[in-house]
């Protein structure tokens, strides 16, 4: 008879790690994954390879999975700050909606001669503050979803710091490991390139995020600078480093 899993271990089972979503058992040789036996319905035979396609969509779902549950925790906080401070529902719509969203086609031409597609976000959630702030991803599957509650959390966290920025956020939908430090360039000097009328020291600056470094910050500063026909002493345009970034913030505090 086969063997049962409760929907959590399930969950492990397919993403074929183990996710320890049941705190303490999961450490224990109890937990179901640890057992190397073969799910329900597939005794006696081997897994196939996932293909491409098949990697790429698992990808999506996890990450469906996780910032879906970002997104419905931030709501709910919200709701609940809303019904102690007794916000209208007109008020509530329009603080819970981004109020500008930018999504960009980004052709590539592989270094073997190749043309690949890839698509670019930029979601800006609220600027009332000040100018918006907000990490750039590069990350497979990354969807318009996801960057949404990105950007309402940069602004929540924003507004309760009493910091005079918005939340924003952005991305492109790639796996940086796919692609050669050529293409990699060229991909993200294009993607600056399509957003550099929303680039600015008071209207949108970009921060580092998932695979996005000094050197590809370095990148989208360039080219914003010389999109727009000047380029000053430093990129004006992102924030090099998140590890500058951070300790800046801790020494103004200390100090």
């Amino acid at each position: 008879m086969a063997r049962t899993l409760d929907p959590v271990c399930k969950i492990c089972r397919r993403e074929g790690m183990k996710l320890y979503l049941k705190a303490s058992r999961c450490y224990t040789p109890k937990c179901p994954i640890d057992r190397d036996h073969p799910p329900p319905g597939m005794h006696g035979t081997r897994r196939s390879k996932l293909s491409e396609y098949g990697i790429r969509l698992r990808e999506k779902q996890k990450l469906k999975r996780f910032y879906g549950v970002l997104e419905r925790q931030f709501r709910r906080y919200f709701e609940l700050a809303a019904d102690r401070l007794g916000m209208h529902s007109e008020m509530r719509r329009l603080l819970s909606v981004p109020f500008r969203e930018l999504t960009v086609e980004l052709p590539l031409r592989r270094d073997d001669d190749r043309l690949q597609l890839f698509r670019g976000y930029r979601v800006q959630h609220n600027g009332v503050r000040g100018p918006v702030i907000g990490p750039v991803r590069f990350q497979s599957g990354l969807e318009i979803d996801a960057l949404r509650a990105a950007a309402e959390s940069m602004t929540w966290r924003c507004a309760v710091a009493n910091v005079p920025f918005g939340g924003a956020a952005g991305g492109i939908g790639c796996d940086p490991g796919q692609l050669s430090r050529r293409e990699f360039e060229r991909l993200t000097r294009r993607y600056a390139a399509r957003i550099h009328h929303l680039l600015g020291i008071y209207q949108d600056v970009c921060a580092p995020g998932v695979n996005a470094g000094t050197e590809v910050m370095s990148w989208i500063g360039d080219e914003s600078a010389r999109t727009l026909a000047r380029r000053p002493a430093r990129p004006w345009s992102c924030a090099h480093s998140i590890y500058q970034v951070r300790s800046r913030g801790v020494r103004q505090m200390i100090e």
